[in-house]
Parts: C-alpha cells; sequence; structure tokens
C-alpha cells in the first residue's frame, strides 16, 4: 500500500550554494586582512576615524583591537574578498593605502588621490 506524503516547497529548498549555518561551539577563521599590513593600516584608519575616543596606535599592531577590526571588516563589506595573491598584492595594497588616505583626510580629500 502506498502513503501520500505532502512537502511545503520553500525557496530554501532550491538553494544552489547552500552553506550550513555553523555549528555552536565553531570559530571564525582569522581573517586575511587582519594578518595583511596595508589592510591593517586601512582598518585601523576607519576605526580611528569612526571612534575617535578609542585609542587606536599609529605605529603598533595593536593586537588588543582585533575584536573591533573584524567588525570594521563587516561595516565595510570585504568579509567575502578573497586574499590576493602574489602578483595582486601590490595593487590590492596601493587600494587600501588610498582608502586609508581618504579615511584619514575625509572624503573631500579622495578625489585627489584617484
Amino acid at each position: 500500500m502506498t502513503y501520500r506524503v505532502e512537502y511545503t516547497i520553500t525557496a530554501e529548498d532550491f538553494r544552489q550554494n547552500y552553506t550550513p549555518p555553523p555549528e555552536a561551539g565553531a570559530t571564525v577563521a582569522r581573517h586575511w586582512m587582519l594578518d595583511f599590513g596595508p589592510g591593517r593600516d586601512m582598518l585601523k584608519a576607519v576605526l580611528r576615524r569612526n571612534k575617535p575616543d578609542l585609542k587606536v596606535p599609529y605605529l603598533r599592531r595593536g593586537e588588543h583591537l582585533d575584536g573591533e577590526l573584524d567588525a570594521v571588516i563587516d561595516q565595510l563589506g570585504f568579509r567575502n574578498m578573497t586574499e590576493p595573491v602574489d602578483s595582486e598584492r601590490l595593487a590590492v595594497a596601493h587600494q587600501f593605502m588610498k582608502l586609508m588616505f581618504s579615511a584619514m583626510f575625509g572624503a573631500g580629500r579622495s578625489a585627489q588621490l584617484a
């Protein structure tokens, strides 16, 4: 004897690139931008502009700010940006330096750097 089973199909059933949610105890991997010198400097410049009361060092690494810098990565939308390979590193460093100077000196100055 056969049984009839009815399913309610949703948009979730048709996702092509399904990524399961992380487990409760799983930790997120460290973003590559935190270890890339120009990227870290750019993130610190944005953090310095957004939170001036926070003591963001200019010359030191500031390991205690990794959580705040990770939030800046999400704020700028760089979370899904892939790590550049050797031939692209110089171009990416140049772009980050332009973003850092525009963050430091304001939006009006970014047009001159382009």
